[in-house]
Protein backbone atom coordinates (compact mmCIF):
# COMPACT_ATOMS: atom_id res chain seq x y z
CA UNK A 1 0.00 0.00 0.00
CA UNK A 2 1.10 3.54 -1.09
CA UNK A 3 0.22 7.28 -0.49
CA UNK A 4 1.54 10.08 -1.29
CA UNK A 5 3.14 12.50 1.68
CA UNK A 6 3.61 16.15 0.28
CA UNK A 7 6.58 17.83 1.53
CA UNK A 8 5.94 20.28 4.70
CA UNK A 9 7.96 23.82 5.68
CA UNK A 10 10.64 24.22 7.84
CA UNK A 11 12.30 27.64 8.79
CA UNK A 12 15.46 27.21 10.31
CA UNK A 13 16.09 29.91 13.02
CA UNK A 14 19.00 31.29 11.22
CA UNK A 15 19.57 34.97 12.29
CA UNK A 16 19.68 37.72 9.33
CA UNK A 17 21.59 40.32 7.31
CA UNK A 18 19.84 41.52 4.80
CA UNK A 19 18.34 45.20 5.43
CA UNK A 20 14.58 46.06 5.04
CA UNK A 21 15.68 47.75 2.00
CA UNK A 22 17.80 45.19 0.67
CA UNK A 23 15.06 42.91 0.92
CA UNK A 24 12.51 44.40 -1.38
CA UNK A 25 11.07 44.86 -4.18
CA UNK A 26 8.06 44.46 -6.62
CA UNK A 27 9.12 40.86 -7.36
CA UNK A 28 11.36 37.97 -5.95
CA UNK A 29 12.22 34.86 -7.03
CA UNK A 30 14.26 32.47 -4.39
CA UNK A 31 16.28 29.35 -5.75
CA UNK A 32 19.68 28.24 -7.80
CA UNK A 33 19.87 28.07 -11.45
CA UNK A 34 20.28 24.28 -12.62
CA UNK A 35 21.21 25.50 -16.09
CA UNK A 36 17.59 25.01 -17.52
CA UNK A 37 16.97 27.76 -20.32
CA UNK A 38 13.55 28.18 -20.03
CA UNK A 39 13.88 29.61 -16.08
CA UNK A 40 16.57 31.55 -17.51
CA UNK A 41 14.57 33.33 -20.39
CA UNK A 42 11.27 33.54 -18.32
CA UNK A 43 13.08 35.20 -14.87
CA UNK A 44 14.93 37.62 -17.83
CA UNK A 45 11.86 38.72 -19.48
CA UNK A 46 10.14 39.39 -16.42
CA UNK A 47 13.06 41.31 -15.33
CA UNK A 48 12.53 43.69 -17.97
CA UNK A 49 9.14 44.51 -16.79
CA UNK A 50 9.33 44.80 -13.11
CA UNK A 51 11.83 45.24 -10.44
CA UNK A 52 12.68 41.53 -9.77
CA UNK A 53 15.67 40.02 -7.55
CA UNK A 54 16.77 36.78 -8.01
CA UNK A 55 18.25 35.40 -5.01
CA UNK A 56 20.61 32.28 -5.22
CA UNK A 57 23.57 31.10 -7.03
CA UNK A 58 24.41 31.00 -10.75
CA UNK A 59 22.23 33.63 -12.31
CA UNK A 60 24.82 36.35 -13.31
CA UNK A 61 23.39 35.64 -16.97
CA UNK A 62 20.71 38.04 -15.38
CA UNK A 63 22.94 40.42 -14.33
CA UNK A 64 21.68 43.62 -16.48
CA UNK A 65 17.84 42.80 -16.34
CA UNK A 66 16.87 42.28 -12.61
CA UNK A 67 19.00 42.66 -9.44
CA UNK A 68 21.01 39.40 -8.99
CA UNK A 69 23.00 39.52 -5.21
CA UNK A 70 24.49 36.33 -6.03
CA UNK A 71 23.78 34.30 -2.48
CA UNK A 72 21.54 32.35 -0.76
CA UNK A 73 18.62 33.43 1.73
CA UNK A 74 18.43 31.67 4.90
CA UNK A 75 16.52 31.91 7.91
CA UNK A 76 15.22 35.53 8.97
CA UNK A 77 17.07 36.82 5.53
CA UNK A 78 14.47 34.07 4.24
CA UNK A 79 11.31 35.31 6.00
CA UNK A 80 12.28 38.87 5.10
CA UNK A 81 12.79 38.22 1.47
CA UNK A 82 8.81 36.61 1.48
CA UNK A 83 7.36 39.59 3.46
CA UNK A 84 9.36 42.66 1.91
CA UNK A 85 8.74 41.32 -2.03
CA UNK A 86 5.39 42.33 -2.96
CA UNK A 87 5.27 38.87 -5.49
CA UNK A 88 7.35 35.86 -4.85
CA UNK A 89 7.60 33.72 -7.92
CA UNK A 90 7.51 30.24 -7.68
CA UNK A 91 9.08 29.11 -11.38
CA UNK A 92 10.01 25.32 -11.86
CA UNK A 93 12.73 24.20 -14.76
CA UNK A 94 11.31 22.89 -18.07
CA UNK A 95 11.84 19.23 -17.12
CA UNK A 96 10.80 19.31 -13.68
CA UNK A 97 7.66 20.60 -14.76
CA UNK A 98 7.17 17.84 -17.59
CA UNK A 99 8.38 14.86 -15.26
CA UNK A 100 6.02 15.89 -11.92
CA UNK A 101 2.58 15.45 -11.12
CA UNK A 102 1.08 17.04 -7.79
CA UNK A 103 4.29 17.53 -6.40
CA UNK A 104 5.49 20.72 -5.71
CA UNK A 105 8.74 22.66 -4.10
CA UNK A 106 9.24 22.74 -0.55
CA UNK A 107 9.51 26.61 -1.55
CA UNK A 108 5.90 26.83 -1.63
CA UNK A 109 5.25 25.42 2.03
CA UNK A 110 8.16 28.17 3.35
CA UNK A 111 7.08 31.17 1.41
CA UNK A 112 3.58 30.72 2.24
CA UNK A 113 4.63 30.04 5.62
CA UNK A 114 6.07 33.15 6.03
CA UNK A 115 3.41 35.54 4.91
CA UNK A 116 4.45 36.16 1.03
CA UNK A 117 2.68 36.83 -1.25
CA UNK A 118 2.98 33.48 -3.86
CA UNK A 119 2.63 33.31 -7.51
CA UNK A 120 3.24 29.57 -8.47
CA UNK A 121 3.82 27.80 -11.77
CA UNK A 122 0.56 25.50 -11.61
CA UNK A 123 1.24 21.78 -11.03
CA UNK A 124 -1.92 19.17 -12.52
CA UNK A 125 -3.06 17.46 -9.66
CA UNK A 126 -2.29 19.71 -7.21
CA UNK A 127 -4.92 20.50 -4.58
CA UNK A 128 -3.73 20.99 -0.90
CA UNK A 129 -4.44 24.71 -1.32
CA UNK A 130 -6.83 26.81 -3.89
CA UNK A 131 -6.02 29.26 -6.45
CA UNK A 132 -6.84 32.88 -5.52
CA UNK A 133 -7.48 31.38 -1.54
CA UNK A 134 -4.11 31.06 -0.93
CA UNK A 135 -1.84 31.22 -3.22
CA UNK A 136 -2.12 32.16 -7.05
CA UNK A 137 -1.46 29.63 -10.39
CA UNK A 138 -0.34 31.20 -13.29
CA UNK A 139 0.15 28.55 -16.71
CA UNK A 140 2.76 30.29 -18.70
CA UNK A 141 4.87 33.81 -19.11
CA UNK A 142 2.30 35.92 -20.16
CA UNK A 143 -0.23 34.66 -17.33
CA UNK A 144 2.12 35.61 -14.85
CA UNK A 145 2.97 39.03 -16.09
CA UNK A 146 -0.44 39.48 -16.15
CA UNK A 147 -1.05 38.65 -12.50
CA UNK A 148 1.71 40.38 -11.58
CA UNK A 149 0.26 43.47 -13.12
CA UNK A 150 -3.00 42.75 -11.68
CA UNK A 151 -1.66 41.72 -8.62
CA UNK A 152 0.90 45.01 -7.17
CA UNK A 153 -2.12 47.30 -8.12
CA UNK A 154 -4.26 45.26 -5.87
CA UNK A 155 -2.83 45.49 -2.35
CA UNK A 156 -5.27 44.54 -0.11
CA UNK A 157 -6.76 41.41 -2.41
CA UNK A 158 -2.55 40.17 -2.11
CA UNK A 159 -2.91 40.46 1.81
CA UNK A 160 -5.87 38.81 2.08
CA UNK A 161 -4.60 36.15 -0.17
CA UNK A 162 -1.29 35.62 1.33
CA UNK A 163 -2.88 35.97 5.24
CA UNK A 164 -5.37 32.59 4.35
CA UNK A 165 -2.05 31.30 2.89
CA UNK A 166 0.05 31.75 5.78
CA UNK A 167 -2.59 30.69 7.87
CA UNK A 168 -3.50 27.43 6.44
CA UNK A 169 0.02 26.27 5.52
CA UNK A 170 1.06 26.97 8.81
CA UNK A 171 -2.21 25.03 10.36
CA UNK A 172 -2.04 22.25 8.10
CA UNK A 173 1.05 21.64 6.47
CA UNK A 174 4.16 21.74 9.32
CA UNK A 175 6.86 18.37 9.25
CA UNK A 176 4.81 17.43 12.54
CA UNK A 177 1.85 17.31 10.62
CA UNK A 178 3.19 15.33 8.01
CA UNK A 179 4.76 13.21 10.11
CA UNK A 180 1.46 12.84 12.07
CA UNK A 181 -0.56 12.00 8.70
CA UNK A 182 2.32 9.50 8.21
CA UNK A 183 1.79 7.62 11.45
CA UNK A 184 -1.89 7.43 10.92
CA UNK A 185 -1.59 5.70 7.57
CA UNK A 186 0.56 3.05 9.21
CA UNK A 187 -1.57 2.38 12.07
CA UNK A 188 -4.31 1.92 9.34
CA UNK A 189 -2.34 -0.81 7.36
CA UNK A 190 -2.16 -4.55 8.59
CA UNK A 191 1.02 -5.84 10.32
Amino acid sequence: RAFHLPQGYYLPKVPGTLSQEESTSEVAFIGNNNGDEYRLKFLKFLGRRYELTVWGKGWDALRGSCRVPGRRVFGEDYRKVCRNAKVILGLHSFLWMRSRTCTVSNRLWNVLACGGFLLYQEVRGFDLLRDGKHLVFFSGIADACEKVEYYLLHEEERRRISSKGQREVLEKHSYTSRVKEMLEVLSLCPS
